[in-house]
């Protein structure tokens, strides 16, 4: 005999069916947890372990990317202004080292030439008007060897008497030197020379000078300077060496 069933009330039903919603809810809720989980955990394995240039890395590293490039940026800058300087720092270094060898040159121009001009007041110091015993005179030649080899500059002082009209006077120098055991006597200019004769336009006083190169292996021991007046002797000076 089969049983009836039982009849449920309202409030029964009511329970029912709220636990119902409940269950379906639970459900729902824990399959969209698991999918939200499941989705994230993907994506932390695709920008973990996926290509070396994908998206999440990306999105993370921008912030760093653009750090890293202003400071890029900031050390060209610094670069560019420190290469700047430094072409500045060199250029004015430049500049002091070669007004340094000009100005040193010139102290030593200027050194040289006030030493001559020493020499030349002590001479006229002690020169006594009409004491020349001829109309010219030659004093005080010096011979020096020069840095180059075989080579000699020489220098005088060319006087003249007063109230005598401008001459103008060709030097020639005679250099005795010895070589391979003979004694040779050098002219310079040589007779019959291309070169322009160094000519002195002498008035009242002057100085001369030049320099001439003996053959190599030679030993000077002496040297003479001649000046003539259309070929006409008018002074000469002997240095032994």
């Amino acid at each position: 005999m089969l049983k009836r069933k039982s009849k449920l009330s309202f409030r029964d039903r009511l329970h029912l069916a709220r636990q119902r919603r409940r269950n379906l809810s639970f459900i729902y809720f824990s399959l969209g947890l698991f999918l939200g989980i499941s989705i994230l955990f993907s994506l932390l394995t695709y920008g973990a372990y996926g290509p070396q240039e994908n998206f999440l890395r990306n999105l993370f590293k921008i912030d760093e990317i653009k750090e890293l490039s202003d400071k890029l940026t900031s050390s060209r800058e610094r670069i560019e202004a420190l290469k700047l300087e430094l072409e500045r720092s060199q250029e004015l270094i430049k500049l002091d080292q070669g007004a340094r060898s000009k100005m040193s040159l010139l102290i030593n121009n200027l050194e040289s030439e006030n030493a001559r001009l020493k020499e030349d007041l002590a001479f006229f110091e002690d020169f006594v008007p009409g004491s020349l015993s001829s109309g010219v005179a030659l004093k005080r030649l010096q011979v020096q060897q020069d840095t180059v080899a075989n080579l000699y500059n020489y220098r005088a002082l060319v006087l003249q008497e007063a109230k005598q009209p401008t001459v103008v006077l060709n030097p020639r120098i005679l250099a005795t030197v010895i070589q391979n055991n003979k004694q040779t006597t050098l002219i310079f200019p040589e007779p019959n020379s291309e070169d322009p004769p160094n000519k002195i336009e002498l008035k009242r006083f002057a100085r001369v000078s030049g320099s001439f190169a003996i053959p190599q292996g030679a030993k000077l021991i002496e040297v003479e300077l001649r000046l003539y007046e259309s070929e006409i002797l008018q002074a000469q000076a002997l240095v032994k060496l």
